[in-house]
């Protein structure tokens, strides 16, 4: 808690010392206004000759050594508006500039009355951010245009949400006094507006516990019960959210300060960079708040493959989090982040050319994932290996094979491959032919079957129905008799201890009976011996 404490103070000191620091008027610094055959600055002249001018003369009549509202608003389109009414269009538009941070820079607009934009219209837009707010040349004047006036209500509204320019709306003449280089109500509004942020985050602090101590785990227990979601993992989260608000609260509230332009600029800067940095801290820890849950879900089902797909999907959304803060960021530093895009692109798609295999696996991975043919434990057999599946990553799948070996398959051939899935089968067959010697006699072979059909019947692993056992031909030295068993097992060797029980069991039948197994023999006969004289 004293860390929290320390946090809002030092923001406190640094607010109030930079103010301080920078504590002059907005755009002071106005180029001076020269016209034809004047070799002096006068600074009473107002000009709408060119739209520099008319920008200058708006901004120049509205400075604290010089207000004179009712000069600055003769800038602005006046049909259908009074006096007053132009002069609080012009007024709130120097608050737009101001409470957006927006330096206009005098002697970057152009001089020319002749001036034409791109599209051959005389007309400027003074605010990248709002294009509608431009001036424009009517008759042998630019003024601020009609389009413009009307929308000025409406951009200060959203500049100044929520009715937050009270402060500037309701300035007793001694709030004008400055101290420090800030008039006093700014004083007043920097102190408001750190309480007013100390008393959001402890609220929010407070609702955040009670949810996390209460509510939260009874919600985990019944959507996953015996939960063991950590309340230091929703704790984090809360913190992240909680840091993102007061940022959000600063930033919607910092422009009724109309602190100086520099400040102003440079504070909205670290702001949105800030909001960022938490946003990205918000959703990250989401993430990972998620995934607990979806591991807790996963638990629950037979498949083991969703317990590697969640972590290989977090990790994946983590890193989109992160590269779209970055990106916010960078362009709330008025970096081209399209440009940068455009070199990424092109940097992408040589790595993409130079790594076709490695693309080629991880999305072969990903089919692995969603097509399940197999699962972690898994018997399987492909055309280059057999054996048990005991891993699959993202960019291979290791397979256990039947002498022990590990063996990692690239899963962008494995997804060509045919898999024989030996693990998803619900019963194993086995077929033989039982062969008995030629001496067997036709009541022997008719008790033998029989016998044998009743050990398999009352065998626990072997299913009921389906099971064929009959004497069905005469091979050349063999009587056989066909054995088809069917066990309900899946696993190899269960599988193979259940047939050992079954053969030794016919053996010992065989035996009891006194019959015998044939072998491949082959019978000469001689007709007629030699005799000895015979030479």
């Amino acid at each position: 808690m004293r860390s929290k404490q320390l946090f809002f103070l030092l923001c406190s000191v640094w607010l109030i010392s930079i103010s301080g620091l920078f504590g002059q008027d907005q755009q002071d610094s106005i180029p001076q206004l020269v016209l034809p055959g004047l070799e002096e600055y006068n600074p009473d002249i107002f000009s709408l000759e060119t739209p520099r001018r008319t920008v200058s003369s708006h901004l120049r009549f509205l400075q604290q050594d010089r207000y004179f509202p009712d000069s600055s608003a003769r800038a602005f389109y006046g049909d259908g508006y009074t006096e007053e009414e132009r002069e609080k269009l012009a007024i709130k538009l120097k608050q737009i500039y101001d409470g957006e941070a927006h330096y206009i820079y005098v002697e970057e607009i152009p001089d020319n009355p002749n001036f034409t934009d791109s599209l051959g219209r005389a007309r400027f837009s003074v605010f990248p951010k709002y294009k509608d707010i431009f001036v424009e040349k009517v008759g042998d004047q630019w003024i601020y245009s009609k389009k413009t006036v009307k929308l000025i209500p409406l951009i200060h509204d959203e500049v100044f949400p929520f009715g937050t320019d009270f402060l500037v709306r309701l300035t007793p003449k001694f709030g004008q006094i400055k101290v420090l280089g800030l008039r006093i109500w700014q004083w007043i509004g920097i102190f408001l507006l750190i309480a007013f942020v100390w008393i959001v985050y402890r609220v929010f602090n407070w609702v955040a516990s009670f949810l996390i101590q209460r509510v939260i785990p009874l919600i985990f227990n019944r959507m996953i019960p015996n939960s063991k979601t950590s309340t230091e993992l929703i704790h984090s989260v809360a913190k992240a959210f909680s840091l993102l608000l007061v940022t959000l609260v600063i930033q919607s509230l910092f422009p009724v300060l109309q602190l100086p332009i520099v400040l102003s600029k440079y504070t909205m800067i670290i702001l949105k960079i800030g909001t960022s940095i938490f946003g990205v801290m918000t959703v990250y820890r989401m993430v990972d708040l998620i995934s607990e849950l979806s591991m807790g879900f996963a638990s629950r089902t037979q498949t083991a493959l969703d317990d590697q797909l969640i972590p290989l999907v977090r990790k994946i959304v983590k890193l989109s989090v992160v590269v779209l803060g970055i990106i916010f960021i960078l362009q709330n530093l008025d970096i081209n982040v399209t440009a940068l895009l455009a070199g990424v692109s092109i940097g992408g798609l040589a790595l993409a050319l130079a790594a076709q295999d490695t693309v080629k696996n991880f999305i072969g991975s990903l089919s692995i994932f969603i097509d399940q043919p197999f699962q972690i434990g898994d018997f399987i057999e492909t055309t280059s290996i057999i054996g048990s599946v005991i891993e699959v990553g993202v960019r291979s799948t290791r397979i256990r094979s039947t002498d022990g070996s590990v063996v990692s398959i690239p899963n962008g051939e494995l997804v060509n491959l045919t898999v024989t899935n030996h693990g998803l089968r619900t019963y194993r067959r086995y077929t033989t032919n039982l062969g008995l010697s030629y001496g067997t006699t036709p009541d022997q072979i008719e008790a033998f079957v029989e016998g044998v059909r009743e050990i398999v019947q009352n065998h626990p692993k072997t299913r009921e129905t389906g099971n064929n056992i009959y004497f069905h031909e005469m091979a050349d030295s063999t009587l056989n008799i066909h054995f088809q068993v069917y066990f309900e097992l899946t696993a190899y060797a269960e599988w193979l201890a259940a047939r050992q029980e079954l053969l030794l069991a016919v053996m010992r039948l065989a035996e009891q009976m006194n019959v015998s197994f044939a072998f491949p023999s082959t019978s000469i006969y001689v007709e007629s011996m030699p005799t000895g004289n015979e030479q």
